[in-house]
């Protein structure tokens, strides 16, 4: 099966789509970036007199584009294999799209004003960037993560980067940029909806039902899934961390500051944490990033956060904690967008349902920055709140076995498309082969079929009732027969085998 493989370049897409798709990032009011760039250059009339009730532009996108993302996920909860957006819906979406962005343009240059003019761009602008959100997401067919987590970052390079000299630029020229590149997403998004319809849709009736495969997800279909059947584990990764993480960026975003910015703190933030990412862009293989990733390296910048305000000055350290903050939570969530995509490219089924997902998380997160969290009970702790919080996450990190439940459930994805388990039996065989090839002991084999998934050495010590020392020792001669020298390496030593398989 065909990956993508060089950065920035995706998998089916012609540099056309290429570029529209990160136009699109770029101009879309969905992410809170673009919104706060507009909310900067437009002067809210809600509270203007209408007869019907005002609704602000951010929250009239918001909920439009929430609602639409949720009557997708009911639509697939109940019919997955005939959930399509229409060519209708389409059309539709981008009229509603290019005239939600025409009234924001004439709103903002003061040609119209109004109430009605202010909620009638919001929604009509979250439908159709709703609409075209999915449909991007439902196109990129990325299966792998790195690729998916290298798609994700040049977006977010485009978004957090594009703010930032928008911002720099002024009003004037920020609102024509953003209005050109609006337009070229839409034609885009079009274009590349209506070349690849009839071959989307054939694809989605041939699979596997994604319900089907997250109904019997914890059973027999992968082996070793204790870990993903503990309701702890599962507490922490699907509630607790994202839940801590969202509070952590209303806590940062709402923290009080005298300083007067010239760019926003978030697309500082943003642009700091791409910096940051260029880190995991030079792993070679998927378990080895996915490792990296969850159990270090959002940890560690928790801790470079925490150690940059413990030295910089009294004056300061509110502001860099807030930055920093804002910068793990954009991290967070460019990781947990690139798996969802990347789980996507695994089974088109889920497209639809993972697209709608970052919508309605990403629309909670623009409801909730204009929330006010500086006055009430907690206003003169939240500083000690924001400090609360980091500490949670970084402890939730390093306690849950992140990385071994996203293998999980990638294995269980690959194993039911199959239908007969092949990605397991692939990968057994491939550890078969390299134990006999190089010689290995009946123990060693055992280990190394444990390392292999990405388990830790005291995983693999209580697995098979061993010490500790005992397991590293037998690592330490895994790796000298096997010719590797590191984690990653022995990943893609097993990773090569598992693909000439499929």
């Amino acid at each position: 099966m065909a990956r993508s493989r060089k950065p920035g370049i995706i998998q089916g897409f012609d540099a056309f789509d290429t570029v529209a798709f990160y136009a699109f990032c770029l101009s879309a009011p969905l992410f809170l970036p673009v919104l706060e760039q507009w909310r900067s250059m437009t002067a809210s009339t809600a509270s203007s007199w209408s007869f019907l009730p005002s609704v602000p532009f951010a929250s009239a996108l918001s909920l439009a584009a929430m609602f639409t993302a949720l009557a997708f996920l009911f639509v697939c909860l109940l019919k997955t294999a005939h959930a399509r957006v229409s060519r209708a819906i389409m059309v539709l979406a981008l009229v509603c799209y290019v005239a939600g962005y025409g009234l924001l343009d004439l709103w903002s240059f003061s040609v119209l004003d109004g109430s009605l003019v202010e909620a009638a761009s919001g929604l009509a602008m979250g439908f159709g960037a709703a609409i075209m959100c999915l449909v991007w997401v439902s196109r990129l067919h990325v299966m792998e993560f790195k690729s998916a987590l290298r798609v994700v970052w040049v977006a977010a390079c485009c978004l957090f980067g594009g703010s930032s000299l928008l911002q720099l630029m002024g009003a004037p020229l920020a609102r024509v940029l953003l209005t050109a590149a609006a337009l070229l997403s839409a034609i885009g998004c079009a274009r590349l909806f209506f070349r690849t319809e009839r071959e989307d849709e054939r694809a989605i009736q041939a699979g596997v039902n994604w319900w089907d495969v997250f109904g019997h997800l914890d059973v027999s279909v992968v082996e070793g899934t204790s870990d993903f059947k503990t309701p702890l584990a599962r507490a922490l990764f699907f509630v607790v961390m994202p839940f801590a993480t969202l509070l952590l960026f209303v806590a940062g975003n709402g923290l009080p500051q005298a300083i007067s910015w010239e760019v926003a703190p978030l697309s500082l933030a943003g642009v700091l944490a791409v910096a940051a990412m260029l880190v995991l862009l030079r792993f070679k293989t998927d378990q080895a990033l996915i490792n990296f990733s969850y159990r270090f390296f959002l940890p560690l910048v928790a801790f470079a956060a925490f150690a940059a305000t413990a030295f910089a000055d009294a004056a300061w350290q509110h502001t860099v904690m807030m930055v920093g903050s804002l910068a793990f939570c954009t991290i967070y969530a460019l990781v947990m967008s690139a798996m969802l995509v990347a789980m996507a490219g695994h089974m088109r089924s889920l497209a639809l349902p993972a697209a709608g997902i970052m919508i309605i998380i990403g629309c909670v997160v623009c409801l909730l920055s204009g929330a006010s969290v500086s006055t009430g009970v907690l206003g003169d702790y939240l500083y000690h709140v924001l400090l609360v919080l980091f500490v949670t996450l970084a402890a939730a990190l390093m306690v849950t076995p992140s990385s071994r439940l996203w293998h999980v459930i990638l294995e269980g994805i690959n194993a039911v498309e199959s239908g007969e388990g092949d990605a397991q039996e692939g990968y057994v065989r491939r550890c078969a082969e390299l134990t006999e090839a190089y010689r290995l002991t009946l123990r060693e084999a055992e280990i190394l079929l444990l390392l292999g998934r990405g388990h830790t050495s005291a995983f693999v010590a209580d697995e098979l009732t061993v010490a500790e020392s005992t397991v590293r020792s037998h690592r330490k001669n895994i790796y000298r027969k096997l010719g590797v020298t590191s984690r990653e390496e022995l990943f893609k030593l097993l990773d090569e085998g598992v693909s000439e398989d499929s």
